[in-house]
């Protein structure tokens, strides 16, 4: 009697975790999807600086969305046995996405880190890379795509799970963990820790206060996406590693006492140490996809651009014409009082021209004089209120308020 209650015990506590671990990835792909559904109709349907981070971001918002939209469900159909809902077809699409985002998202990040390096070192022409930035995420995608079709036939469904085809404990195997390893961390690690070298050693022929806010947050946002992706995805990878090295290790104790059953014991400590090993990588993998859902958190912390859009978003004002953004002016003071014109931001229109204001009646030398100051107080230039807002002159049309850029 004991016994089965020690065993319903044990079922209801691993229901729990099952719940908790399926709502955890749940709410990441849900935040992961809606986040990124934002930065995609952002780039999209509003006006931004044309910079190449942008695109950057533009395409690993969109290989995350589709690894979360694929990913996401697959999880949830194999922590709670619904493997009935699974087709063969379904495990080759789920396995060839997955992948597919997995190494774009990466290829995305290390292109970061070096856009990274041209926003601190080439600031004078870091507008003239977008069009490289366009082409460059389109080849990642497509060549991705085309390299990962082979495997697509290497994925079916087998007892309910989706399975690799011919995989077994072997070299053939091991050889292939390690490659995906590789490709997917490893190198892109490297190749990000170069390229923050060559960015520490060619920005030292600038002054730190010569960087502007937007440079600093831009670099800061770029640094802390990659920390993110390397923190959070390194313990699923370990204990990946460690869990294959294990499984093997106790199948092969488990063939000696097969073959030879009365000359040796069943490896409980393996197998126990095992099991325990499977379900710490359970927990490693619901914290491995946490940065999905970050990323767009961070676009909406570091970007005022983002920010901005994502608020009008969330608050429902989107289709309101007053939340659009404000344009500022500077105030202009002439000596003479018939010459004068006082502009307050975003209240008084800059006036169009010298005909609009109001003629000095002097003499002759007095009325060329004004007419000079007059010819600067009518088309002012800009002074800057905020350094993410892009001052505008007045239109004809002064009732019409045009949307400024922020980043």
């Amino acid at each position: 009697m004991e016994s089965e209650i020690n065993v319903g015990n044990d079922e209801e506590k691993r229901d729990i975790v099952v719940i908790i671990r399926c709502v955890v990835v749940v709410i990441v792909g849900v935040i992961c999807v809606i986040g990124n559904l934002l930065v995609i109709r952002t780039l999209i349907f509003f006006k931004y600086p044309k910079i190449p981070m942008y695109v950057a971001i533009g395409g690993l918002a969109t290989a995350d969305m589709v690894s979360a939209i694929f990913g996401v469900p697959y999880f949830v159909i194999i922590e709670t046995k619904n493997g009935k809902l699974l087709t063969a077809d379904w495990c080759k699409t789920v396995s060839y996405v997955t992948d597919v985002s997995m190494y774009v998202a990466v290829c995305h990040l290390v292109g970061l880190s070096v856009l990274r390096c041209i926003l601190l070192n080439d600031r004078m022409h870091m507008r003239s890379y977008v069009r490289h930035a366009v082409i460059g995420s389109l080849v990642i995608w497509a060549v991705i795509l085309l390299m990962n079709i082979p495997a697509i036939n290497d994925s079916s469904k087998d007892m309910g799970v989706c399975i690799e085809v011919d995989s077994d404990l072997k070299a053939g195997t091991e050889r292939n963990m390690w490659l995906r390893l590789t490709f997917s961390y490893g190198l892109p690690i490297l190749v990000i820790g170069v390229v923050y070298i060559l960015t520490h050693y060619f920005s030292k022929k600038f002054f730190a206060e010569s960087y502007s806010r937007r440079e600093r947050r831009l670099s800061r946002m770029v640094t802390l996406l990659i920390l993110i992706w390397a923190v959070f995805k390194l313990p699923h990878e370990i204990t990946g590693m460690i869990a294959f090295y294990k499984f093997r290790r106790a199948e092969e104790l488990m063939l000696e006492y097969l073959q030879n059953p009365t000359d040796s014991d069943i490896p409980q400590d393996e197998l126990k140490s095992h099991m325990d090993l499977i379900k710490i990588d359970k927990i490693m993998e619901c914290i491995s996809v946490i940065d999905l859902a970050a990323r767009p958190i961070i676009y909406n912390k570091f970007s005022h651009y983002f920010s901005r859009s994502f608020t009008e978003v969330i608050n429902c004002t989107s289709c309101q014409n007053n939340q659009t953004p404000k344009r500022g002016y500077r105030k202009q003071r002439s000596a003479d009082s018939n010459c004068t014109n006082v502009t307050d931001v975003c209240h008084i229109e800059a006036p169009l021209n010298v005909s609009s204001l109001e003629k000095f009646t002097g003499s002759e030398d007095e009325q060329i004089n004004n007419n000079r100051v007059c010819k600067d107080v009518a088309h002012p230039e800009p002074d800057i209120v905020d350094e993410d807002t892009i001052i505008v002159l007045s239109r004809d049309d002064t009732g019409q308020q045009l949307p400024s850029s922020v980043i």
